[in-house]
């Protein structure tokens, strides 16, 4: 079981284990689910892949919606995420008005950077508020989401489905999923293999017509066809389910004083690589109620961890 307690003792060795900065709150439970598993085995089978490569994510079915939407004039889609900015927050995992959120943050970007700030990327407006004004002027022009453009540009597919399955494998599952994994089984000596990745599968997978991953509302549909009566039909039919913790409310109860420690003003000011006033905005709204910042908190609250363990001391005012 993997308890707030838990949660707490593993935290603040987050930084020294990641290597990198990796905002993905899957890492605590991977790190004891393959820590328990070393206890008799060494070579472990995961599900890598799967999701990115047969239209298994949420945002296979949104991305498509929010490319017809984001063609609406600009102020009516700023009325749309202020009405959806103030629906009640809710810490639950996956709760409606959560997602909404997320969805209407995207509006009014190109599809390719819709699926990235979709997948907990940060807007530019927030990126701006976030970073330090020297920090700012250091970066003057650089646009983070140019990266997208540059790796995009290989995708050759024009379906959705395809081109937002070119951008998962590239863009979240090698530079996020398979990182986390890779980190999570070495630090205790256990290998991972991923079926789902072998060569062969792969260029099969992408030779699927896209019509028969996603069909209708229905994610991963040739693959649950293929599964039928192999798998419990309750698992094939269950809603899409992360490997995550409830991290947004623990960030509110017992993960909070380390919340509050790391994420202090007089510490980020000291440091000067972001906005102290913005972050304790985010963590004052978040510990009351007003707005679930969880995943915003939790990248802040990982790269400040990194940041201590491998450049502590260093301030860049």
């Amino acid at each position: 079981m993997f308890t707030p307690d838990v949660a707490r003792a593993e935290v603040p060795g987050l930084g020294h284990l990641l290597d990198e900065p990796l905002a993905d709150p899957s890492f605590l439970p991977t790190v004891i689910l393959a820590r328990h598993a070393r206890q008799t085995v060494t070579v472990t089978l995961g599900g890598d892949g799967g999701d990115e490569l047969w239209g298994g994510y949420p945002t296979f079915l949104t991305v498509p919606s929010a490319a017809w939407i984001s063609r609406l004039p600009r102020p009516l889609l700023d009325t749309v995420a202020r009405s959806v900015e103030r629906l009640p927050s809710s810490a639950r995992y996956g709760s409606i008005d959560f997602l909404l959120k997320l969805f209407v943050r995207g509006l009014g970007y190109p599809p390719d950077v819709q699926a990235q700030i979709l997948m907990g990327g940060f807007t530019r407006p927030e990126q701006a508020r976030l970073l330090a004004r020297s920090v700012q002027d250091a970066c003057g022009q650089f646009n983070p989401y140019d990266d997208i453009d540059d790796i995009m540009a290989g995708a050759g597919a024009t379906h959705p489905v395809d081109r937002l399955s070119y951008h998962h494998c590239k863009l979240y599952l090698a530079g996020r999923t398979l990182v986390k994994m890779d980190r999570a089984t070495m630090a205790v000596g256990l290998e991972a293999r991923a079926p789902f990745l072998d060569h062969t599968l792969v260029e099969f997978a992408c030779s699927v017509p896209a019509q028969l991953k996603v069909k209708r509302w229905t994610t991963k549909y040739l693959l649950k066809r293929a599964l039928a009566g192999r798998v419990p039909e309750a698992i094939l039919r269950r809603r899409k389910q992360g490997f995550g913790v409830p991290i947004g409310r623990w960030l509110r109860g017992p993960l909070r004083p380390l919340l509050e420690d790391v994420l202090h003003r007089d510490r980020l000011r000291r440091v000067g690589l972001v906005s102290a006033d913005e972050v304790g905005r985010l963590v004052h709204e978040h510990l009351t109620g007003a707005q679930n910042h969880q995943r915003s908190l939790w990248t802040l609250l990982t790269f400040e961890l990194w940041r201590e363990a491998y450049l502590s001391g260093n301030a860049w005012n």
